[in-house]
């Protein structure tokens, strides 16, 4: 059952061990401003922390033959801004595709604005989300953790226990990567060409590792 950014808030308080509070927007409550205050940061820290499936997004775009960037042979604008061709607001880049499908690393973001020199792009970014009932509990497990160590000192003023918070939310943090990544094979996210580079970066390494213990072996 999705939970309210109340809920959410109350949960964070209770780690803190504070009193919960019945209104987020009570202005006269001081955990209230504190607490309202830190959630959208919380939120956006945590779901930038990690490419998380749930505010990704995969569209294309068309570039605008206005010259591009100067100085460069990136002829192409890609609007990224609410008024170009992307549905959801746009946060990060996480990859760049051609019409074909091929990866390409060849581009330029300056503001909201891609360069590219194609014409036709498959953008998978990143996008802004406020309203925790959207989110996956084992997401919001972590931004409940995020949020206790935000507020811990201006509500308890205790350094110790944030430091505690701190390392329970890299907890959470961790184990809820391992879920994302268990629900989402990395075949279904990664294309060919990033394999290939995975599959020399560890043939690489196990040569480097051969060369280490046979120069052990030697040495004895």
């Amino acid at each position: 059952m999705p939970i309210t950014n109340l809920q959410l808030a109350n949960r964070a308080i209770r780690e803190v061990g504070g009193q919960p509070i019945d209104d987020l927007s009570d202005s006269r409550s001081s955990t209230s401003r504190i607490v309202n205050d830190a959630i959208p940061f919380s939120i956006e820290e945590v779901l930038s922390a990690f490419d998380w499936t749930i505010n990704l997004a995969t569209e294309q775009s068309t570039g605008a033959a206005d010259g591009g960037l100067i100085g460069s042979s990136f002829d192409k604008t890609h609007d990224l801004s609410a008024t170009g061709d992307l549905t959801e607001t746009f946060d990060r880049i996480v990859a760049v595709f051609k019409s074909d499908g091929a990866q390409i690393y060849e581009y330029h973001i300056e503001g909201m604005n891609l360069y590219s020199s194609e014409t036709t792009l498959y953008i998978r970014y990143g996008f802004q989300m406020t309203d925790v009932a959207t989110i996956p509990a084992f997401i919001t497990a972590v931004i409940a953790a995020h949020l206790a160590k935000e507020i811990c000192l201006p509500l308890s003023g205790d350094q110790d226990k944030k430091a505690f918070l701190e390392q329970q939310y890299m907890v959470q943090l961790e184990k809820a990567k391992l879920t994302s990544v268990l629900q989402n094979p990395q075949q279904a996210y990664i294309d060919d060409s990033t394999l290939r580079h995975v599959e020399k970066a560890a043939a690489v390494s196990s040569l480097v590792g051969g060369g280490s213990n046979g120069g052990n072996q030697r040495r004895q």
